[in-house]
């Protein structure tokens, strides 16, 4: 802005102070504008001030000829009153400055390492395993313990602030649910789950010839409509948010089990608490729980209208070929955040499993038919609920990358603890504990909560679960001659990964990305980066 323009206001310094103040409060408030180092935000504000008094002087001018007190009734130091500032001017301020302002900052020269796009997602997975459910959330704890202190927030710091997405099967699935649907803090849930835990596991129930699970299915219930009617004052609410919060801070919960009519392809039903273009069951949270908590050796299994069509379909323990629902909330992520990156994906267990062995006898005789049945049918439940294996391919998934993907899960003493033996709480946080105190442990949870808090892009969601992308040279060969982009464009990094994940998501046939604005606008330099990021990929 030129000096010539600028409007002296050193006789009204009373005037200029007061409007300043106010106008640099609003700015701080406002969530389009960016953030940066005190230099940059000094920059920013004195232009901001700059452009302000140009346009309000002529407004302090015509009150002033018109007689109109510019000092509010009572006194004070406010030289224009709140509704001219917040109500008249601002509202014209804002159309015309903030894209003005986002280019002067992202010019500035401290600003080179400052993130552009929409900030990375942090996915969490937790992985189902009865009463040692408990150990995954005293992980979260320890989590939420460094990422509060690290924290400038004042109240107490949630999971679901911390995270955009978390998947969970199991036992998983209600610690999932208490944390991201229900909003609870990890205090208050690993209350909750302690209480459900020792009430439902406290009594087996008599069985007969032909029943299914050793505990009362109705206890369960009951505790998890208890549950729910602590939280959120509703035992029948719905899985599936009616009113959804915004898009910004809204953690999305997903939990999974298995149709017990078809088992053949392992293919879980997803319960969901947002709208999707995937189908979605729906129906009351406490169903879903139960659905996917429908162990056969534990409860007896659950028929749910999950369409709405008085079509109901009978499930079991999700754990039976997802138990480990990782590359499940990877799919997830790449379905509902197109176009977004990846900052972080804490996968947490329940324990390391024991290892799982057939050990034969010498002779055909050591064993009897009905034995050998026994010991297979064991081994087969035990690979079937695995998730080791998963977290192996998983982390092998993301070798070369260094960074983003994370593992925590407790390795020893939790191997011996059944899943129904909720008198061994107490044995199972100390195993925690002494999981969490070791070193290389500490160095993991510290650069984890550092890549969370952070939110720094590491991967596109367009390949996070996966699958193979379209052949690059083929579209390197297939980008005609073009003239180079300017060296001076900045900035638009938003606009150009949607374009490059759309050009690489591996759909077949002719794309087309239509780029629309005004004139001057960045249309064709944004179309001429687009190109070169992917000619050079």
């Amino acid at each position: 802005m030129s000096q010539q323009r600028r409007y002296s206001v050193s006789q009204n310094w009373k005037e200029q102070v007061a409007v300043k103040g106010e106008y640099v409060s609003y700015v701080r408030a406002r969530p389009n504008l960016p953030t940066g180092t005190s230099e940059t935000q000094t920059c920013i504000f004195t232009l901001l001030y700059q452009f302000f008094i140009e346009h309000t002087y002529l407004k302090v001018q015509r009150r002033r000829a018109r007689g109109q007190a510019l000092i509010q009734p009572g006194g004070g130091t406010l030289a224009l009153p709140q509704l001219i500032i917040l109500r008249h001017h601002f509202r014209k301020v804002e159309q015309k400055f903030p894209q003005p302002a986002f280019e002067f900052y992202r010019k500035m020269p401290d600003n080179s390492g400052a993130r552009t796009g929409p900030p990375g997602l942090n996915l969490l997975s937790l992985d189902g395993g009865g009463i040692t459910g408990l150990s995954s959330l005293l992980i979260i704890k320890e989590i939420m313990s460094r990422a509060q202190a690290n924290s400038q927030q004042d109240g107490i710091l949630k999971p679901c602030e911390l995270f955009d997405m978390i998947a969970g099967t199991g036992t998983g699935a209600i610690s999932a649910v208490m944390l991201g649907r229900l909003r609870m803090s990890i205090d208050d849930a690993i209350r909750s789950y302690t209480q459900l835990t020792r009430r439902v596991f406290s009594e087996r129930k008599l069985t007969f010839t032909g029943e299914t699970g050793a505990f009362k299915a109705t206890v369960l219930e009951r505790e998890l409509k208890a549950m729910l009617c602590r939280a959120v004052g509703d035992e029948d609410a719905k899985m599936m948010e009616d009113q959804q919060p915004d898009e910004d801070v809204r953690c999305k919960v997903v939990v999974y089990a298995m149709s017990s009519y078809n088992l053949t392809s392992a293919l879980p039903i997803a319960f969901r608490s947002y709208p999707s273009t995937a189908t979605s069951a729906r129906c009351a949270i406490w169903q879903a729980l139960r659905a996917t908590t429908a162990h056969p050796y534990m409860f007896k299994g659950i028929e749910v209208d999950v369409e709405g069509t008085d079509l109901k379909s009978m499930f079991t323990h999700g754990g039976l070929g997802c138990a480990n629902p990782t590359p499940r909330l990877l799919e997830e992520a790449r379905q509902e955040y197109p176009g977004r990156s990846v900052a972080s994906i804490t996968s947490i267990g329940t324990g390391h499993p024991r290892t799982i062995q057939i050990v034969t006898g010498r002779t055909r005789s050591s064993w009897t038919t009905g034995e050998a049945m026994t010991k297979v049918m064991r081994v087969a439940q035990e690979m079937a609920e695995g998730s080791e294996r998963v977290a192996e391919e998983i982390a092998r998934r993301f070798t070369d990358v260094g960074s983003g993907y994370y593992r925590l899960n407790v390795q020893q003493g939790i191997q011996g603890v059944e899943a129904s033996e909720w008198e061994r709480l107490d044995e199972i946080a100390a195993h925690t504990r002494a999981y969490l105190d070791q070193i290389e442990v500490k160095l993991k949870i510290d650069r984890l909560v550092k890549e969370i808090s952070q939110k720094t892009a590491v991967w596109e969601t367009s390949h996070i679960d996966g699958r193979v992308p379209i052949a690059l040279k083929v579209m390197r060969d297939s980008i005609r001659s073009l003239p180079p982009s300017s060296s001076r464009f900045t900035g638009r990094e938003e606009y150009i990964t949607k374009a490059r994940a759309y050009f690489t998501s591996g759909s077949q046939g002719r794309r087309v990305f239509v780029l629309y604005g005004l004139g001057g606008a960045g249309k064709t330099q944004i179309a001429l980066r687009c190109a070169e990021e992917l000619r050079e990929q």
